[in-house]
């Protein structure tokens, strides 16, 4: 990044408004993590590398996921809020399987869960194996966003809000980056790739890049890059450390099954608020849905035809949302999937 030359009084301006954003940035996260304590009761288990991930119910978890399931964040109050938990795929409403990790964000592929969660007072990334072993646990410097793992769990893609760009004077900037989950090595940090837009190269000082999301090729990915207002579809590419612009106005993707299609999160006229659409990587054209609440989620395809996403309970302390269901055609209203839960995750594959 450059630096440009400033008059005294105009840095003063930058070191207040920066020394403000801090404070606002601080103070949010003491209300986040209070929030969190107010609604859990168990104490969460400082995991380290080797151990396993625990359940309340060892042989009924075990059980549970040798089947076709959803790995997400549990939200019911009480001493589970805020853990990885499972349930049925074939009964999504049915019992839930809590496990003691803690859970910001997390995301299951392959056999491979990644969680980025409080750990030791960092927030971190731990990567388990198939049996909820604790494979690798990396510092997370900045507040979880978005995750996601490979079709074939070989990688792991992970966004956080972080505070420490100097260009960021009120908002937050992120931080996009790739791991191998099984060395736990940091592959590269996506402001580190080479950007291309209508065959030409492009930069700009203000580029983020968040909501990775992966095809059968682990070695190509789609992600957002926002600059100067506006929200592009990239596609990346791990060996040439290259992306490409594919569309402008395209959100938190996330690729399908078929990998025909990106659904992702759509801007409405109101700021601040968005709905999920459909984008045909074919034909360029997107397809809004008939969700008319705010949407802001990187969403997940339950299979071909629909979507699953998460919608916040305004208002509510602590955090609460639910996960739900919506036809990627939008003959249908969305309709509930998993109540009081968040980031969710298909496990089909064993």
């Amino acid at each position: 990044m450059t630096c440009t030359a400033a008059s005294p009084m105009a840095g003063r301006t930058k070191v207040f408004f920066a020394l403000c954003f801090a404070l606002v940035l601080v103070t949010g996260g003491y209300i986040y993590l209070s929030a969190g304590r107010l609604a859990s009761t168990r104490r969460p288990v400082e995991y380290a590398v080797g151990s396993v991930v625990r359940g309340a119910h060892v042989p009924p978890l075990a059980t549970l996921r040798k089947q076709p399931h959803v790995a997400f964040r549990n939200l019911v109050p009480g001493a589970g809020y805020g853990m990885l938990a499972y349930v049925s795929l074939d009964s999504p409403g049915g019992p839930r399987e809590e496990t003691d990790l803690p859970c910001q964000r997390l995301y299951a592929s392959a056999g491979v869960t990644v969680c980025l969660g409080p750990y030791q007072g960092y927030w971190s990334g731990h990567v388990l194996n198939d049996r909820l072993e604790v494979g690798h646990i990396f510092r997370a410097p900045g507040v979880p966003s978005r995750v996601r793992v490979s079709r074939d769990g070989r990688l792991a893609g992970y966004t956080l809000f972080t505070a420490a760009d100097s260009y960021m004077v009120a908002g937050f900037s992120t931080r996009s980056v790739l791991v191998d989950t099984e060395s736990g090595a940091r592959i590269a940090d996506l402001e580190s790739f080479d950007a291309w837009k209508d065959n030409a190269p492009f930069h700009a000082v203000d580029f983020n890049y968040w909501g990775v999301t992966f095809g059968s090729d682990p070695a190509k990915f789609f992600a957002t890059l926002g600059t100067a207002g506006h929200t592009y579809l990239v596609e990346g590419d791990v060996a040439n450390k290259r992306m490409t612009v594919v569309a402008d106005g395209v959100e938190c993707p996330s690729l399908s099954p078929d990998e025909t299609r990106i659904a992702f999160k759509k801007k409405t006229e109101m700021p601040g608020r968005w709905r999920p659409a459909i984008f045909d990587l074919k034909t360029r054209a997107d397809t809004v849905l008939p969700e008319t609440r705010n949407l802001d989620d990187q969403i997940e395809w339950l299979d071909d035809e629909h979507v699953l996403y998460a919608i916040a309970e305004p208002g509510a302390a602590p955090v609460r949302s639910s996960v739900w269901k919506l036809r990627t055609d939008g003959s249908q209203p969305p309709t509930l999937f998993i109540a009081d839960a968040a980031s969710p995750a298909i496990v089909r594959q064993r």
